[in-house]
């Protein structure tokens, strides 16, 4: 009898004694301006590995976006099989989907990050290991020239959606795309009309002056950790006590992590301090080796910051030049790296 008249208790406390139950929110609701954006737009970040070059499907509206990013993806990728063939020009003409105006409003460029991996193990090897296995200290050092164009392009609409790639070899002294591209200065312009625009070169590069072309000093120390588990190393990082507030952001390369640390050098010998005190624990992981980023192995390109909208929606298409002036490719080279891009939307809730 009590254990029945206990559960009549528990009831009726749980009904309120017939009274209607309220569950009010302890957060005020916000918009998604607001809780993700800057107060007008919803900001939507977007990092796509080089060496991730699959094009996906594009269902949403916020993947079309991303389909088209699977081109320049493509082409980067692409540019690491080929770039040892001198002074060259790579092309892709992609079909793209229809992209919404009324609410994606800007499509930016953040950021476009090169990374050329050593043959195997540390970067530096032995004099006596060169001479006899052709090893040596891999660098970027042997590209002249970059730059990257994309354009409006109309195909016809019974055109595949896999991107077409053509390959131009230019043999002359001169290399008229390339040098058309660099005489022309409104490129490093920072304002730029391109609603009247149909084309616009994002990124370049010349060796004689890298400072103008790279923006290393800008973000804090990174460092390269070529590991078999990427996926374990990367949780063990964001996971380790000692690393909270030190970490800006990880990026997965395929074998390799890049870690960008937050712009303070007491920070970054506290990373360097925790790598080697747990350097078995690495070993366990499978981490063959950490590398600091220099000018000569990673290249954080400048790149232009103007919206991109209004050449991707005047065509059906668009075409991406790759324009290459390169010397001899050291052995086995591995282009890694990352595009950072940014959408910006107009979104009613």
């Amino acid at each position: 009898m009590r254990k029945v008249l206990l559960c009549f208790a528990v009831m009726f406390t749980l009904i309120g004694c017939g009274q209607e139950s309220k569950i009010t929110d302890s957060i005020e609701a916000q918009r998604t301006a607001d809780a993700y954006g800057d107060g007008s737009h919803t900001v939507m970040p977007m990092v796509l590995p080089l060496s991730d070059d699959t094009i996906d499907s594009f269902d949403s509206p916020f993947s079309k976006v991303g389909f088209i990013f699977g081109g320049f993806t493509k082409i980067f990728a692409d540019l690491g099989a080929t770039i040892g063939m001198g002074k060259m020009n790579l092309s892709l003409t992609q079909k793209i989907p229809e992209i919404p105006k009324e609410y994606i409003e800007d499509v930016r460029f953040k950021r476009i990050f090169f990374y050329i991996e050593p043959v195997k193990g540390p970067r530096e090897t032995r004099f006596w290991n060169r001479y006899l296995f052709g090893k040596d200290d891999v660098n970027f050092n042997f590209i002249n020239r970059l730059a990257f164009r994309v354009e409006t392009a109309q195909v016809p609409e019974s055109m595949d959606w896999a991107p077409v790639v053509e390959t131009t070899l230019f043999n002359t002294k001169k290399f008229q795309p390339m040098d058309d591209i660099f005489n022309e200065e409104r490129i490093h312009a920072s304002i730029m009309d391109l609603n009247q625009a149909k084309e616009l070169v994002f990124l370049t590069f010349d060796k004689r002056n890298k400072n103008r072309y790279l923006k290393n000093d800008e973000h804090g120390p990174v460092y390269i950790i070529n590991t078999s588990t990427p996926a374990k190393t990367r949780r063990f990082l964001s996971q380790h006590p000692k690393l909270e507030g030190v970490i800006e952001r990880t990026h997965i390369l395929n074998q390799s992590i890049l870690v960008e640390l937050k712009k303070d050098f007491i920070l970054e010998e506290q990373f360097k301090a925790v790598m080697s005190e747990d350097a078995l624990y690495l070993d366990q992981l499978g981490v063959e080796f950490i590398e600091a980023c220099k000018p000569h192995t990673c290249f954080d390109f400048k790149v232009s910051n103007l919206n991109l909208m209004p050449i991707l929606t005047k065509g059906n298409a668009i075409t991406i030049d790759a324009f290459i002036e390169a010397g001899k490719v050291p052995e086995s080279f591995q282009l890694k790296g990352f595009i950072e891009a940014e959408i910006r939307m107009k979104l009613t809730f």
